[in-house]
């Protein structure tokens, strides 16, 4: 998609979040003191070393007992001997969440140690809701770290993602802990808690908070009828809104492929079919979509051929239907075409008069109704308008613990609430707001929105915005501009930094003054990385017969297209070993192609597979993943990462192999190979889940395990053979569980490797088959990892390259990389896209002359025309040099100039200035 027809889209979603925040003013929170921190409870000050602490955390927590008993063990401890023995903490209402609540994930940890060598156990933990354990939430794991020690604690973790519907929503949160025997001891330092974060920052409140009675919109599929009868009526497959049939004219036919008919004849008799809701409403923010078959079955007069679909009895869409069976389709955005708020009707009515003479019959098939929300790629996490009251700022704030502080003051203008921010010579205020332990998430776009002005032009006023780290300029003049910021966190390096946005003015020779409306900042949904991993055919260094030869051209030439969407290459060990350790020239060549492209390289590495059990249960040596790594560096590839290949779950021919020895595998690895390379992510690709195997503690473990030795744990891979929940071997539900324990409970990254299993061995055709649909399926159901290798380890498919999607026109049939380029589609389809890397800001024109700054690569400078005006922009790199024109006597519609002129200076200020227009 070119850019600026990317802007045009997000143009179109933020004209959507206009709606979204005037609509959830009603719901603007205050809080006395500043908002509380997201972690709902903790063991912090929850006891004393001989008495429980009945309430903590300030007012916000309670705490209660049942048995155990209390030491002075690290402070101060509570000690379980079993289950019937627990502490449990609950949220109060003081508590800014406490209760469960729909978009967000609760994250939950305890950490015990064995009170001695013979007290061994599991420790326990489970959620609480309105002071109940709940049964599908419990965790256990080891109360010990490697070998007994009163300071070898372990930790286990859980996570429970509350969605619409959930019963517990409503309920008031909390946590238990306890133990399966004797004996568990838990400190009060705090390492034991319970967490709070939106589940993502983008998506999170489409229908959770607005004032509605239906939230329909996140339902999907809303009404579905094969057109059946029974005794009861219409016999309708899905109808979660409660549609009814409210025509006697409807006729149904019970035959093979049942239908209903309309009949419309000379005198202008006419039937409908009409569908109707007694309590629901088409809702705002929300895309309904109709499909159905239709055909006509009696065709006296060819000259009429129309019916129309109407909804909510004002909008109408008519459609013309032929005598051959077709599929149909309509797609009404709500707002648009004004049905928010209109009675939930669908009527299908012949159209005209009549026919000229005998009678026309419709006969339509298979109706389905659905609703998308359009807010479900992006959320709003913090706005405030600068209004103040008995309690302080009024915000709102979904993130939950977001906090405002500045140094300047809350004022009005022209009765409108704005923030002052005086800047002299020697001084300047500033504001921000920062998240007390949120940050912001790989692969998301984060929009930062306000409106600013300068008091005093005498010189150019600067005012620095920031997003973490990331800080870009704005030049505001006398009049308000409107300034929307986009910053992709991944391309400008922010991912897991603080959540925080900053204002800063430059100081100012003479006295000035910066006043701020309405600071916004949301979030567009995270795009899913296209990684992609050559075929081994099945082979143990098997590389696929183009693999040398697409490198070169003319080869090279057919496969651009997959290389503009590959964001990582995964290359395997053993094609480094067999195929690219002693040559040169290849090793370059892909280099070259690579960085030409800005493709990073990952590898997928099987060394530390079984590794004591490869030195004899002695320490095992990294030093050939050490050598590979720096050779493919010294050559040019640009890494970013280290997948330890199914390190974790790769049976061993010689026997069984215990879990034990696999963590110290991968904990051995990352201790002699991230010295040389601190800067890769390390982590493991990992088969547990889809064999139906225990994971989770495993997983915890190796976490453990990892940062007991001053380490981190990166990610976790999913080997996904697709077609497993095609077959029925395994579920989505199954495999999304797994992405959101890495993700939640973990605070890893989530992977995805992506293939097919039947189809690869079978056939190249089979295999891109269940790929596309069974990843259709599968995001449908909920998954969202943040980045997919598409890779095969089967006989199919054979060749790589070209990229070409359609088998017929490709001489190699269903390539690798054409699938690649079908799965980057499929990702884009359902939403996860990626926003380019140039920033962006948007100035609303009703003040004639405007200035503003940007260090970008790109800019896309946007305004809105009005008729009888020519528009004008001027650009410099330097102020003092003064303006030159780039673009004049642009007029209506014109409202837009993109400028990628800057590569080799990203810095540059630009001025937009106005003049009637000369009538000819």
């Amino acid at each position: 998609m070119c850019f600026i027809g990317l802007f045009i889209e997000w143009r179109n979603k933020i004209m959507k979040l206009v709606h979204f925040i005037s609509a959830v003013y009603s719901f603007l929170l205050s809080f006395a003191g500043g908002v509380q921190a997201a972690v709902l409870v903790s063991s912090d000050g929850a006891w004393s070393t001989n008495e429980l602490i009945t309430i903590s955390k300030g007012g916000l927590q309670s705490n209660s007992n049942s048995g155990g008993t209390f030491g002075s063990w690290g402070g101060a401890s509570f000690n379980a001997n079993a289950e019937s023995h627990y502490l449990d903490m609950e949220t109060t209402v003081s508590n800014i969440q406490h209760i469960y609540t729909p978009g967000y994930t609760y994250s939950y940890k305890a950490s015990a140690a064995a009170a001695l060598a013979n007290m061994m156990t599991n420790q326990v933990v489970y959620l609480l809701a309105d002071g109940a354990p709940v049964s599908a939430s419990r965790v256990a794991g080891k109360n010990y770290l490697g070998t007994f020690g009163s300071d070898n604690r372990n930790s286990v973790y859980g996570y429970y993602s509350a969605e619409a519907g959930d019963p517990l929503i409503g309920q008031t949160v909390g946590m238990r802990l306890t133990s399966e025997g004797i004996q568990s001891r838990f400190r009060a330092d705090g390492d034991s808690s319970l967490r709070v974060l939106l589940t993502s920052h983008a998506g999170f409140d489409d229908y959770t908070v607005l004032p509605q009675s239906s939230t329909h919109a996140i339902a999907g599929l809303l009404f579905e009828t094969e057109f059946e009868m029974d005794a009861g009526g219409l016999v309708a497959s899905e109808n979660v809104i409660g549609l009814t049939t409210d025509d006697g004219s409807l006729i149904v036919t019970n035959a093979t492929d049942s239908y209903f008919r309309m009949n419309l004849n000379d005198t202008g008799g006419r039937n409908a079919f009409k569908l109707n809701s007694d309590s629901d409403t088409f809702q705002e923010l929300t895309i309904y979509r109709l499909d159905f078959r239709a055909f006509k079955s009696i065709d006296a007069d060819p000259s009429q051929n129309e019916v129309h679909v109407v909804l909510g009895g004002s909008y109408t869409n008519t459609i013309n239907i032929g005598t051959s069976e077709s599929s149909y389709s309509t797609v009404v955005d709500s707002d648009e075409t004004g049905l928010a708020g209109s009675d939930l009707r669908v009527e299908f009515v012949p159209a005209g008069t009549g026919t000229v003479s005998g009678i026309n019959q419709y006969r339509v098939m298979d109706l389905s109704i659905s609703a998308d929300s359009t807010t479900v790629d992006s959320g709003l996490l913090y706005y405030t308008a600068f209004e103040t009251n008995g309690a302080g700022l009024v915000e709102t704030d979904y993130v939950l613990d977001m906090i405002f502080s500045g140094d300047g003051t809350f004022g009005l203008e022209d009765g409108v609430n704005c923030y002052v921010l005086p800047a002299t010579a020697g001084s300047a205020a500033s504001c921000s707001v920062v998240s007390a332990d949120d940050t912001f998430r790989q692969g998301t776009t984060y929009e930062v929105s306000f409106q600013a002005r300068s008091l005093v032009r005498e010189n150019p006023s600067l005012l620095t915005v920031s997003a973490g780290s990331f800080t870009t300029n704005i030049v505001v003049g006398r009049g308000y501009v409107d300034c929307t910021l986009l910053v992709d966190a991944d391309a400008v390096g922010i991912s897991g930094e603080p959540l925080s946005i900053e204002l800063v003015p430059e100081l100012s020779p003479v006295s000035n003054e910066y006043r701020i409306k309405n600071l916004k900042l949301a979030a567009v949904s995270q795009a899913i990385g296209c990684w992609f991993e050559d075929s081994n055919l099945g082979t143990n260094g098997g590389i696929p017969p183009d693999f040398e030869s697409r490198f070169y051209e003319p080869q090279l030439s057919t496969w651009t297209n997959a290389l503009e969407t590959m964001e990582v290459y995964y290359l395997r060990y053993a094609t480094y070993r067999d195929h690219l350790a002693d040559n040169v020239e290849l090793k370059t060549r892909m280099a070259e192609v690579f960085n030409a492209y800005g493709i990073k390289v990952a590898l997928d590495d099987t060394e530390p597979t079984w590794g004591h059990a490869k030195y004899n249960y002695n320490t095992p040596n990294y030093q050939n993943s050490i050598n590979a790594l720096q050779d493919l560096e010294n050559h040019g590839w640009n890494l970013c990462a280290v997948g330890m290949q199914s390190v974790l779950s790769k049976p061993w021919s010689g026997g069984d192999y215990a879990m034990s020895w696999r963590i110290l595998d991968v904990v051995e690895y990352i201790k002699q190979v991230k010295p040389h390379f601190p800067d890769l992510e390390y982590g493991v690709i990992d088969a547990l889940p889809v064999k139906g195997l225990e994971y989770k503690s495993h997983y915890a473990d190796l976490k453990n395990a990892v940062e007991a030795e001053g380490y981190t744990l990166d990610f976790f891979e999913q080997d996904f053979p697709i077609d497993k929940v095609l077959t029925g071997e395994r579920t989505h539900e199954e495999m999304i569980d797994a992405e959101r324990f890495a993700r939640h409970a973990l605070g890893c990254k989530s992977g995805l490797f992506l293939t097919s299993s039947r189809g690869g061995n079978d056939s190249d055709e089979l295999w891109r088959s269940d790929v596309i649909s069974g990843l259709d399926q599968h995001i449908f159901n909920g998954a969202a990892p943040e980045r997919i290798t598409l890779a095969a380890w089967y006989p199919h498919p054979v060749y790589t390259a070209p990229d070409e999607t359609d088998p017929l026109l490709n001489p190699n049939g269903s390539t690798m990389l054409g699938t690649l380029i079908l799965m980057e589609e499929k990702v884009r389809e359902t939403g996860f896209t990626a926003l380019p890397d140039s920033s962006l800001i948007t100035v609303k024109s009703d003040n004639p002359q405007v200035d503003f700054y940007i260090n970008s690569s790109e800019v896309l400078i946007q305004w809105d025309s009005l008729t009888g005006r020519e528009y004008n922009l001027y650009s410099t790199t330097n102020l003092l040099e003064g303006f030159l024109l780039m673009k004049g006597g642009m007029s209506y519609p014109q409202g837009s100039f993109s400028d990628s002129s800057i590569s080799t200076n990203k810095n540059r200020f630009y001025k937009l200035d106005s003049n009637e227009q000369v009538p000819l």
